[in-house]
């Protein structure tokens, strides 16, 4: 039964880790666009 409770703590910070790495993606991706648009003015 621990084993199952592990494995599961453990996915949840794979998914975690994923979002994160997700989300600051989009921070730069963002952050790119918003230079470019200060560069267009």
């Amino acid at each position: 039964m621990e084993d199952t409770e592990d494995q599961e703590v453990l996915d949840n910070l794979e998914e975690s880790e994923l979002e994160d790495e997700y989300l600051e993606e989009e921070f730069e991706e963002e952050e790119f666009a918003e230079e470019a648009v200060l560069v267009e003015e």
